[in-house]
C-alpha cells in the first residue's frame, strides 16, 4: 500500500500505510510535521511525503504477505 496508495482517517490525516493508521504513525513532511489532505491541497503535491513511515510490521510487506504492497517496500 506504501508504494501507490494513502489512508486517510476521518479528521483528514494522511497514513503512508493502513497499518500505520491504525498504529497512529502519519505520514510527516521533513520537519515532523503530520501531513492533512488540508496540506496535500496547499502543496499541490505529493512530494512533501519524502519517506514512508515504517516500523516492524512491515517486514510482513517485505516478505509479500502485506495488505496490497506484493512484497516490497520500495
Amino acid at each position: 500500500m506504501c508504494r501507490n496508495e494513502l489512508s486517510i482517517d476521518y479528521l483528514g490525516n494522511v497514513y503512508d500505510c493502513d497499518f500505520n493508521q491504525m498504529e497512529n504513525i502519519p505520514a510527516q513532511t521533513n520537519k515532523i510535521e503530520k501531513i492533512t489532505v488540508a496540506k496535500l491541497l496547499e502543496a499541490n503535491s505529493l512530494d512533501i511525503i519524502e519517506q514512508v513511515q515504517t516500523a516492524n510490521y512491515c517486514y510482513g510487506c517485505t516478505a509479500g504477505c502485506g495488505s496490497s504492497c506484493s512484497g516490497s517496500l520500495i
